[in-house]
Parts: C-alpha cells; structure tokens; sequence
C-alpha cells in the first residue's frame, strides 16, 4: 500500500480540486506538469490522479511508485485513502461558502 504523507495528500487534492470556469480542463501534458511538480514539493513517491469534468472521467494517469520495493503505480492500484474524507469535505463546504 502505498502511504502519502499528509500534506502530500492534501497538497494533491486541494490542487486538483479547483473548479476550472469558463476554462479548458487541462490534460495531458500540463496535468502531468502539475502533478510531477506537487509530488517534487511534497515529497510523495506516487500519486493517482483521474479528471473529472462534469461526471465524465476524461483523464486517468498514475504516477511514480506503489512501495518500497520500486512497484510502479498503475491506475489499478488499491491505495489506503484514510483521512481523504476530511479535505474532500473541507473543499465541498468551502464552494457551498462561495
């Protein structure tokens, strides 16, 4: 399993997280920019990402590794999410503010 630390996780889903509006969903290659650059400041040896624009999944990309023992991390990973609920949450309340 692979473990984040938890700024690393909260880092990736605060960042991935901003409603884009009136925008082009980035993917491809700046979406792995992003993602190669949070997980450069962060420290995390792996992340999943998959975007989402209205409820149609238009990009799913892993990247890094899953363990200590340099598995790679693949979009069929199983991750332990632990406290994903609380910064998902956080943001969900934060946009019914706006």
């Amino acid at each position: 399993m692979l473990k984040l630390t938890q700024p690393a996780l909260l880092s990736s889903v605060l960042c991935l997280s901003i409603p884009l509006v009136a925008q082009t969903i980035p993917c491809g290659a700046a979406t792995d920019a992003k993602v190669r650059g949070i997980m450069a400041q962060t420290g995390a040896n792996g992340m999943a990402v998959a975007v989402i624009d209205h409820g149609e999944v238009v990009y799913v990309q892993a990247y890094g590794i899953r363990d200590a023992k340099d598995g790679p991390l693949t979009t069929d990973t199983v991750m332990y999410g632990a406290s994903l609920t609380k910064p998902v949450f956080a943001d969900t309340v934060m946009q019914l503010v706006d």
